[in-house]
């Protein structure tokens, strides 16, 4: 459910805990390349009382059109473990900081690899060049 709709819907829930997924990290918030569920999200964020967002490595720095929410928002932010520590620290993330965790889609046998082209499994599938 999108626009008026569904903002009238959350006036009459509570939320613990919200996640986001972010198509862009910058220094002043997450950002999204299309701007249709925007307003949705901030409202989401309103109601929550913690909020993290999450987006793998590849995502910071990187440009998107629409502003979603300032970090300033967040609990915390997750991330893949590929962010170095040197590019994280160039980010204000809030006290809570940002957490690198282990892709569910990556290697666990060998190289910390994120095989391409395959779904997300509940458990970290093999590879072929990592199957022993």
């Amino acid at each position: 459910m999108w626009g008026p709709t569904a903002i009238d819907q959350l006036e009459h829930i509570r939320v613990n805990t919200a996640v986001f997924g972010a198509n862009s990290v910058m220094e002043d918030g997450i950002y999204a390349s299309t701007g249709y569920s925007i307003e949705l999200q901030q409202k989401v964020r309103s109601i929550a009382s913690t909020a993290y967002f999450v987006a793998d490595s590849t995502k910071f720095g990187r440009n998107a059109l629409y502003k979603v929410l300032g970090i300033d928002a967040f609990t915390a932010g997750i991330t893949d473990s590929f962010l170095s520590p040197i590019s994280a620290a160039a980010y204000p993330i809030p006290s809570s900081g940002l957490r690198s965790h282990r892709l569910v889609g990556e290697c666990t046998r060998c190289c910390g690899a994120v095989p391409q082209k395959l779904p997300l499994y509940p458990h970290p599938p093999r590879h072929l060049a990592c199957v022993s």
